[in-house]
């Protein structure tokens, strides 16, 4: 099986393209003008109007309705009133009124309260005013908005506060007992959720439409000799039946959940907001992908549905890599053995990395399709595509902010477009200023149709607004700490530091090294070969200024960095007449790099890691790390060869059989990391209980699947099952216990010690747990044991009586899907974020115990999207038991009992310009106005 032949002058020495003629001056002059009208519409766009709804709430409305959970937390305005009488009503010291329940000091909230004969006005934090009370009948209002605060008594001005000092609120509340006289109107802050007006959507669609006028005007070069090869191949099948099986068998990646509840979201909350932090605010500029994903979750919201893009751009990318890269990369490249090596090396930085929810996969695509859409411009010596890749690298672009590394090939290859470009349009039209026009308005056109994904559904304040309060929140480091990316990624035990993650980040940089210290061997095309090694050193580079730091992003580079593996393990093969000296400096590296990978642990995210080989442990047989064998023999073969090629024929003696190369050694580690990636989750498919990816997958196959929950059961109420007692404080066991379908549950407040007996108090087996106080034990009841006698337990033993978790919250169910397990929950609706406001529902599902990163959604130092509902609810955990492995925690649920009916509002629609905004959505104890 041999690469299709795609033939590429060694030499890409561009000539003048000749122009001239009244044909080509027309297609110049088109081209020019529909750039021109393409960079003025996408300049204009995110300025366009949008409609925005007004969402209006008074209180008093409904009887006892109150709640009003803001998100942003801010109203946009908000003007209260209140009489002297209903002051009386109050009958001495209280609270008038509040906009977070008086006993809450969760919120930084607008309080009303009376000392004595004192009335106290604070808002956000702020003290507003402190005035005496007048006798007699009076009439109090106080106004909140962006710019100013302020307290009015009978319409005279008591006291006020410069600034942005608008309080936050989750409802209306007083403790005056009945409301007349009290009232309170408010409008929400909604500048995220907006529509795109019909000026808006024109300016969109004349831009698109010029933009492939001009791309129709463009040159589209010569024909390049040789064709790719579009017939599937025996290895095509291969690698399309390992991204398909992995599709059905492979882990999470740490943010899918994250993604998952974004996605479901956006079409009931009105846009693509972060469910989980910063306000809610937009994803824009960045993630288009998320539109995509939403459309895609129409049709089911099954985790293997969700996965199967990813599966689908993984594929797309081979067929780019092996269809039109690898091929052009030298003779070489016709080897039999080439495809089969490239799919093994793009295994290896596709598995690892792109399955999944997150933008690597799209970006991975992004850069490779720009990389071959300049490699025929500059073969061609064409416009057309160059103006395609820029096109394509914006749109990468607005991926995510590392998605700029799109534009890396762009970089490298620029003399060449641009002499491209310059020949095909300079000198085709007039002389003078207009030759120069012509190729900036294309290259600006191209390049500014970003644009229009950024701000296709935020107007250009509502971005700007988001930017901002991401930054106020925080959580990006700078570019100067990029090393804590590589710190990550070596570091053990964790599934950012995997061995399937260092394995091929590390080759490829080693691989970037040698060819930057040996050159170009025999057999590489020299100008593609610089282009891709180069461009994947840019986009390294690129990857310091991201804002986060995190192993997972080296999936975008997935495409380019197995095509330097392939260039690389063509460098390390042993050839006649090669200098012993560079294959021993290589063999020494790859052993090295070999085991700092296998020094890892073949570790991976939430649920994903249950069961699989070697995920709490380096590598090793008979307690011997591998690692350590890997080094030892590569270091004590190099010296050897060393040592031989220093006593022989002045350090160039051959190679001896037997030895293996570099390249060898390194195809047989990618081979071993990829074997065991694969097969660990193959055999956890196959032998693990409870909850595996691929029994999810086959019900979802069968057309119904609902997820996790599908193997959970809650005990609705831990006060029944109590366990009789025989006496002596032993207590005779359920048989759902005795056969193993049931662990003993009991409460504890630190250490205890648990007896298991025959029905004649014969010891079976003692079991010593000193758990964290307050928790409860959940213990597996040994063969042969009839009773139990706890010492040390706070609360009686018990069986827990179970309904399953589909009958207790069945489809459609609301609820608060906290981001790690929100991928895993498919038939429950996520609680929505829509005119403002965040629904407080019912339930919450969390992640286990030991993981508590899902505080950032209540908290509102991180601008927390239910940090205003969390007021209005009592929070009670219920039990919930995994089938078949009853004592492991996979997920909590608790019941959330609503204390406030919610307000009901008023809604209107408005439109405003693109650069409109009302104040800041401010972040309380971070966001102080300036």
């Amino acid at each position: 099986m041999s690469m299709p032949r795609v033939s590429l002058p060694e030499r890409e020495n561009v000539p003048s393209v000749p122009s001239g003629g009244r044909r080509a001056r027309l297609r110049a002059v088109l081209a020019g003008g529909s750039a021109a009208v393409a960079l003025l519409c996408a300049v204009a766009f995110p300025f366009a109007p949008v409609h925005q709804p007004v969402i209006s709430y008074h209180w008093p409305g409904e009887p006892g309705a109150s709640a009003v959970p803001l998100m942003p937390y801010q109203p946009v305005s908000l003007r209260a009133s209140w009489s002297c009488a209903a002051i009386e009503r109050l009958g001495g010291d209280g609270t008038v009124l509040a906009t977070a329940p008086p006993t809450s000091d969760a919120l930084p909230a607008l309080r009303v309260e009376v000392t004595g004969d004192l009335l106290r006005a604070t808002s956000y934090g702020t003290h507003v005013a402190e005035a005496p009370l007048p006798p007699g009948e009076c009439g109090w209002t106080l106004t909140s908005d962006p710019e100013r605060t302020e307290l009015r008594l009978d319409g005279r001005p008591m006291a006020a506060v410069r600034g942005d000092v608008r309080p936050a609120v989750s409802g209306i509340f007083t403790q005056v007992p009945t409301p007349e006289g009290i009232s309170v109107d408010l409008v929400a802050d909604t500048r995220f959720q907006t529509t795109a007006s019909r000026l808006k959507t024109a300016l969109g669609a004349g831009c698109v439409l010029a933009l492939l006028c001009m791309l129709v005007a463009l040159p589209a070069g010569r024909r390049v000799r040789g064709r790719a090869n579009r017939r599937p191949r025996l290895v095509d099948c291969a690698v399309a039946a390992t991204l398909g099986t992995w599709a059905l068998i492979g882990p999470v990646t740490v943010d899918d959940g994250y993604i998952a509840g974004i996605v479901r979201g956006r079409g009931e909350n009105g846009f693509v907001g972060n469910a989980y932090r910063w306000l809610n605010a937009p994803e824009a500029p960045f993630g288009w992908f998320y539109e995509v994903h939403h459309l895609w979750a129409q049709v089911s919201t099954a985790p293997l549905w969700l996965r199967v893009p990813s599966a689908l751009l993984g594929l797309v990318c081979w067929i780019l890599l092996s269809r039109f890269v690898i091929p052009r990369l030298g003779r070489f490249a016709r080897s039999r053995a080439v495809p089969w090596s490239a799919a093994l090396l793009f295994a290896a930085w596709w598995l690892p990395f792109n399955l999944g929810l997150r933008p690597e996969p799209w970006a991975a695509v992004g850069v490779l399709a720009v990389l071959c859409l300049v490699d025929r411009a500059v073969a061609a010596r064409a416009v057309r595509p160059f103006a395609v890749a820029l096109v394509v690298a914006g749109a990468t672009t607005a991926l995510t902010p590392y998605g700029v590394m799109a534009f890396a090939p762009v970089v490298v290859a620029a003399p060449a477009l641009l002499r491209n470009l310059r020949a095909a349009l300079g000198a085709a039209t007039v002389a003078g200023g207009a030759a120069v026009a012509g190729p900036v308005a294309v290259i600006a056109a191209a390049t500014a149709s970003v644009l229009l994904p950024m701000f296709a559904d935020q107007s250009f304040a509502a971005v700007v607004e988001a930017i901002r309060v991401r930054k106020l929140v925080g959580g990006d480091l700078p570019w100067f700490q990029e090393y804590v990316r590589y710190a990550r990624l070596l570091e053990p035990g964790t599934f950012q530091g995997a061995l399937a993650r260092r394995a091929p980040v590390l080759l490829t940089l080693l691989g970037l090294l040698g060819w930057a210290l040996r050159g170009r061997p025999p057999g590489v095309a020299r100008a593609a070969s610089v282009r891709i090694t180069a461009t994947t050193a840019l986009c390294f580079g690129v990857l310091i200024f991201s804002p986060t730091k995190w192993t997972q992003h080296f999936g975008v580079l997935a495409g380019v960095g197995t095509a330097v593996l392939v260039l690389s393990v063509h460098a390390w093969r042993r050839r006649a007449g090669r200098d012993v000296r560079e294959l021993v400096l290589g063999l020494t590296a790859v052993a090295l790099v070999s085991g700092v990978v296998l020094a890892g642990w073949n570790k991976w995210p939430w649920v994903s890691d249950h069961g699989l080989t070697w995920n709490s442990m380096a590598p090793a047989v008979a307690g011997v790390r591998l690692a350590d064998v890997v080094v030892v023999c590569g270091l004590g073969i190099a010296g050897v060869l060393a040592l031989a090629a220093a006593w022989r024929s002045g350090g160039r003696p051959g190679w001896p059989r037997g030895v293996p190369s570099p390249a060898l050694v390194a195809v047989l580690l990618v081979a071993a990391t990829v074997s065991l990636t694969v097969g660990s989750f193959a055999r956890a498919s196959l032998t693990g209980r409870g909850y595996t990816f691929a029994a999810d997958s086959a019900a979802a196959l069968r057309g119904s699947t609902c997820g996790l929950a599908d193997v959970l059961a809650v005990e609705a109420d831990p006060s029944r099952g109590l366990l009789p007692a025989l006496g002596d404080g032993w207590y005779r066991l359920a048989d759902e216990q005795r056969d193993g379908r049931l662990p003993v549950v009991f409460g504890t407040s630190g250490e205890v010690r648990a007896v298991f007996a025959t029905a004649e108090h014969v010891v079976v087996a003692t079991e010593r747990v000193a758990p964290s106080r307050g928790a409860e034990v959940r213990l597996a009841v040994p063969a042969g044991a009839d009773v139990v006698r706890v010492l040390g337990a706070v609360r009686p033993p018990r069986a827990p009586r179970l309904t399953p978790m589909t009958e207790l919250l069945p489809t459609g169910t609301a609820a608060v899907l906290d981001w790690p397990v929100a991928l895993l929950f498919p038939c429950l609706r996520p609680a929505s974020l829509a005119d403002g406001t965040a629904e407080p529902p019912g339930w919450r599902v969390a992640p286990p115990s030991m993981d508590g990163s899902a505080h950032i959604t209540y908290d509102l130092a991180t601008g927390g999207p239910f940090a205003t509902a969390r007021t209005l609810v009592r929070e009670r955990q219920l039990p919930v038991y995994l089938r078949d492995e009853p004592a492991r925690e996979v997920a909590r649920l608790y019941r959330w009992d609503v204390l406030e009916r919610p307000l009901h509002p008023t809604r209107e629609t408005r439109t405003v310009p693109g650069w409109h905004r009302d104040g800041r959505a401010s972040v309380p104890g971070l966001d102080l106005e300036e």
